[in-house]
Parts: structure tokens; C-alpha cells; sequence
């Protein structure tokens, strides 16, 4: 006979409801083979799409009850509610950064220099992934060297992206940078300083201005042996790459580097702002990622909606989307998988699974006539450069399911001691039932709630149905309407 998974996991989440009660463990044993079934790591919520009724919110929520109850129905996100919430948020106001004012007057001093004498302010600079510090340039180069001359110092070792923000490294810097990524377990941290004050890097940064760091966030602490001030602007977990046994001392050194007043500490996300506070008590601001480096605007000349996978995994989403499409002949777009955009994708299965590709180019993806997104974490380089182009994008309502990724990774989430926030933790296991409460409560600060005129589903059904009644001009204008907003704010900062 056919398998019917739908109506296997409501049989299974039925049963469980109505022995919880009496028989709690039989009951639990139930709800985790359903929760196998629904699947627990980057699948959408397929359930959502068949006239079954059992749904993951609903067991998971029992999965953390001690009697049978049901789900809190799903909210609306707070960019749904209040277009100026993100706005608020990116507000300095009880930050770190409030009240710095050697920071302020040393960078005034500088500028007095570059006015006065005519010399630049030079930024050295060095990463090893280069969204965050190529948007730093990006924004100093469009928008501030009308007023004061700057030269920034790239120096990314992230060899594949670092092209589109002219900051790649030598050759030189990178040999000597390459063994420092990671920091080995039991290396001391004094050590890793030597051999970097041996370098040619040491002696560029020694040179400038200014120094910035942004990832991995523990370079900061190194780079701060060249006693200038610094410019963090930290884009992923401030614990990656950073042995555990080493965890504890580093969060005290980066508590000290942030309270110093000579450094400027931000973060690229809202997400990441509040899971730093939660692991050392202090709220850094946020800056939000803008993406102008596209130099891409929405210009739909296909007929065809794309579907931005989540990282290396499908998701199921070719199967399951093009099976409604099936059953929808009249439907006026088609699906097209973004790995299918890659160079030979077809004759080459490797290029299936690219992450970073540097052949496609951003126009292409602004000719869409809207963007299918399914996350793979709590904030992406993708979904900043979409937004930033102009395309509509539609994306999952229940983002709890998709709060996986390299900013929620369980084995970073170490506070430091004797400090306890007043927040659940914002780090999840993917290998255990997500604990729905503290997801939905977490949920509320990423990207893909926060920020406005996102297009939501329930469905692939509700999918469809959203595409067809789409002013995707409309929501485009109210994109890039905000995008001008938040470059004001950066602007400014």
C-alpha cells in the first residue's frame, strides 16, 4: 500500500495527545517519531500544504508541555506590524558605543589632518570573509570620500568574493595570515600575537589610521597588539574559530576592547547584536548591510520566479513546488532553481552544490519577477543583496523552522561566567526537537522578520496564490524606498 505521511504523522500526534496525560513517555516516543517524519533540519513545512492537520508547531510545542495543549497560534513579524521597528533598533541609544568620546575626538582630529594637510585616513583592514568589511568600503567609497580623502587597505583572504569589493589580499598577506585563521587548541593566545608582529601585515597596520576586524571576530584582539584604534564591525559569532578552552579568557579580553574608549564596536545584524549581549552583557549597535555593491535594480524581463535555495540542500523544494505547478497549468510563472543558474550546473554535478560562485552576475538575478527565499540562517548576504536590488521576495511564514545556521550553532554558546542575560539562550541544536517558545521568541530578530515588505507563506498552495496577486512594482518601490532610508542612517553613523 502507499505510504501517507501526512496522515501517519496526525495518526501519530493524535494518539500522542490523548495519552499524554496518562502514558507521558509512550506519548513523547510518538511525537518524536512524527517529528522525524515532518524532518527537523532546513525542511520547510510541507505539512502547511496538505489538507492533513497535523503541523511541526504542533508537535513540537508537545514535545515541551507536561499535558496536551495546543500551538500559540503564529504571529505577524515585526517588519508586518511596523515598517520603522527596524529603524528603532539600529538606534544607538543604550549601546556600548554611547558616550565614547576619545573615539570621537581622535576620528575629529584625523579629519582636521585630511581637511588641513590634504593626507588620507588610512584604514588597514584584513578577513577572512568579505561581505561585511567589503559593505565598510563600499559605503566610505559611494558616500563619504566627496567630504575627506580615505585609503582603505583591503586585505580579505576570502579569495572567491573579496574580487567584488576590490579588498583581496596579496599574495604575501595571505601566506602570512592563512596559518592565523584558526586558532589552534592549546596554541597560546601570546604566541598567535608574536607571530603576527612578525608579519608584514603588523608593520602595514602599524602605518595606518585605523584597523579593522570583522571576521573572525577574535583577530580583534590580535590586531589590537598594534595599539591603534579599531574599527570592529563583527558579521558572524564572536566565538567561531576560538578553542573552548580558550573561550572564557577571550570574552573578557573582547568585554575590555569594547569598553575601551579609543574602539568603535558594531554588528552587521540585529540578531547578532542581541546574541552578543546575551553572552557578555554588552549590546554593541547595529548596522545594518545595505548591499550597493550589487549595482543591480530590479528589472523583471523574465517570466520566471526564482528559487533561492537554503545553502547545499534542496529542501525538497524542486519536487514539492513543481508538483503544484503540475496541477496548475494556467499558472502564469515558472520555477527556476537558482543552482540552475550556475555555469555548467548540468554537465557538472559539482557545481550543483556551490555555495559561492563568482560567474553569475547580480543583473541577472534582478530580472526575475520575484524571489522565492528559504533561509538557511538568521541572516544572509543573499537576502541583503536582493533586497538591496529591488525584488520581491517571498519567504516562509514559519521562519522558526529555519533558524539553523552559522549564528545560531550550539557549540558557541558560552557566556561568560557569572553573567546570566534575562533572554533563553539564541543558539539551537539542529539534532534536537526545537524548542518552539524560545525559536519564535528568537525569530522575532532576524533579518527576515524585521525587515518590511517581505512578502510571507504559509503554503505552496498560499505561495502560488500570493504570486498571482502580487504588485511586485509596487512592493519593489517600498523595498528600495526603505534601502534609501537605511543608507541616510548609515550615512550618518
Amino acid at each position: 500500500p502507499d505510504f501517507c505521511w501526512g496522515g501517519v504523522v496526525t495518526a501519530l500526534s493524535s494518539v500522542a495527545l490523548s495519552i499524554m496525560d496518562s502514558q507521558p513517555r509512550q506519548a513523547l516516543r510518538l511525537l518524536f517519531v512524527a517529528w522525524n517524519l515532518l524532518g527537523a533540519y532546513f525542511v520547510f513545512d510541507w505539512s502547511e500544504s496538505s489538507s492533513w492537520p497535523a503541523r511541526a508547531a504542533l508537535v513540537l510545542h508537545n514535545m515541551h508541555q507536561e499535558s496536551a495543549s495546543q500551538a500559540p497560534a503564529e504571529q505577524k513579524h515585526p517588519g508586518e506590524e511596523d515598517a520603522s521597528l527596524y529603524m528603532r533598533l539600529l538606534s544607538w541609544g543604550g549601546t556600548t558605543e554611547v558616550g565614547k568620546p576619545f573615539a570621537q575626538q581622535y576620528l575629529f582630529s584625523l579629519l582636521d589632518s585630511v581637511a588641513s594637510e590634504k593626507l588620507p585616513l588610512t584604514i588597514w583592514q584584513a578577513c577572512i570573509h568579505s561581505s561585511t568589511a567589503g559593505e565598510a568600503k563600499t559605503v566610505i567609497k559611494e558616500f563619504l570620500m566627496h567630504e575627506f580623502p580615505v585609503v582603505f587597505h583591503g586585505n580579505s583572504l576570502a579569495t572567491q568574493l573579496c574580487g567584488n569589493y576590490g579588498i583581496c589580499a596579496s599574495a604575501e598577506v595571505s601566506e602570512e595570515l592563512e596559518p592565523l585563521v584558526m586558532w589552534g587548541d592549546g596554541v597560546p593566545f601570546d604566541s598567535l600575537v608574536l607571530q603576527f608582529q612578525t608579519t608584514t601585515s603588523f608593520k602595514e597596520a602599524l602605518s595606518s589610521d585605523v584597523i579593522m576586524c570583522s571576521i573572525p571576530a577574535w583577530w580583534c584582539s590580535l590586531f589590537a597588539s598594534a595599539s591603534k584604534p579599531l574599527l570592529a564591525f563583527v558579521g558572524l559569532p564572536i566565538l567561531q574559530y576560538v578553542p573552548e578552552n580558550e573561550r572564557q579568557s577571550f570574552l573578557l579580553n573582547f568585554i575590555a576592547l569594547v569598553q575601551d574608549p579609543r574602539h568603535v564596536f558594531l554588528a552587521n545584524n540585529v540578531y547578532l547584536a542581541e546574541e552578543i549581549a546575551w553572552q557578555t552583557g554588552l549590546r554593541l549597535p547595529a548596522v545594518r548591510i545595505l548591499g550597493f555593491h550589487t549595482r543591480a535594480t530590479y528589472m523583471p524581463s523574465r517570466s520566471q520566479v526564482l528559487v533561492a535555495r537554503p545553502g547545499t540542500s534542496g529542501a525538497l523544494a524542486e519536487c514539492v513546488m513543481n508538483r503544484f505547478l503540475d496541477l496548475a497549468p494556467q499558472f502564469p510563472f515558472t520555477f527556476t532553481q537558482f543552482q540552475d543558474l550556475f555555469s555548467n550546473s548540468a554537465e557538472d554535478p559539482a557545481k550543483a552544490r556551490e555555495i559561492y560562485n563568482v560567474t553569475l552576475k547580480f543583473d541577472v538575478l534582478a530580472s526575475f519577477q520575484a524571489a522565492v527565499m528559504l533561509p538557511y540562517d538568521t541572516s544572509l548576504m543573499l537576502l541583503w543583496e536582493f533586497y538591496a536590488m529591488g525584488v520581491p521576495l517571498f519567504v516562509p511564514r514559519q521562519l522558526w523552522r529555519w533558524l539553523f545556521g552559522q549564528h545560531t550553532r550550539q557549540d558557541l554558546a558560552t557566556q561568560v561566567t557569572g553573567y546570566m542575560f534575562d533572554t533563553p539562550s539564541p543558539f539551537f541544536n539542529p539534532y534536537e526537537p526545537l524548542d518552539l517558545a524560545r525559536a519564535r521568541f528568537w525569530t522575532r530578530y532576524t533579518d527576515w522578520a524585521l525587515l518590511p515588505h517581505i512578502q510571507y507563506f504559509r503554503s505552496v498552495a498560499d505561495l502560488l496564490e500570493k504570486l498571482v496577486g502580487c504588485d511586485f512594482s509596487q512592493v519593489s518601490a517600498s523595498m528600495k524606498e526603505f534601502t534609501s532610508l537605511s543608507l541616510v542612517r548609515n550615512v550618518e553613523v
